[in-house]
Formats: C-alpha cells, structure tokens, sequence
C-alpha cells in the first residue's frame, strides 16, 4: 500500500498531455465537494492553486506554503466580491479575514 498522496490527472498548459497534481490527504470518511483554482496571487499576478472544500473543511495550496485547512465550524463564512474582471473570495470566522483567493472571471 502506498503512502503517497492522491492525485488527480489534468491536462497540461499545452491542453494535450496529462498531469498528475497533489491533493491533500484526506481524513477517514471525508470526501471531496468542490474544488477551485483560483488563477492570481495577492499581487494580481497569475499563479497556480487550489482550493477544496471537503464534508468536514476548506483546504488551500495558496501562497506556496503547502496545504493548509480549516474545519468547517458555526461561524465560518465564504463572502465573494468582484471589481473589473477580478474576483474575490474570503474566508472568515468571527474573529476575521482566514484565508482570500483571487481569480480572473
């Protein structure tokens, strides 16, 4: 048995070849959602990442600093905004800003 993490296949820059990308491990009987990939960095610049929302958190690869998570709880809320062909979304808990990602729509 292997200890590596999934992978999921998505075709490459060019659209033809396939590439495996690292996912998270997942946690005993948590499923995957919905994933996004929001495509900009804080600096408006175009980067690659993930966002996953699984049954039991919200999990990123943003920023570069591996996956991080934060577990679906009472309080936790996803706000959208967007403003000239660039959207937002915000992860917040009572206590403030969590994580944002940023895409072109």
């Amino acid at each position: 048995m292997s200890s590596s993490a999934p992978t999921i296949t998505e075709s490459s820059s060019d659209g033809i070849s396939p590439v495996a990308v690292a996912m998270p491990s997942l946690r005993a009987g948590e499923h995957i959602l919905v994933t996004m990939e929001p495509d900009l960095n804080a600096s408006l610049q175009f980067v690659s990442c993930r966002v996953i929302l699984t049954t039991e958190r919200m999990i990123s690869d943003s920023d570069g600093q591996g996956w991080v998570s934060w577990p679906l709880q009472p309080g936790l809320t996803l706000h959208h905004s967007d403003h000239g062909g660039v959207a937002t979304l915000a992860l917040h808990d009572e206590t403030g800003l969590l994580a944002r990602w940023r895409f072109t729509m």
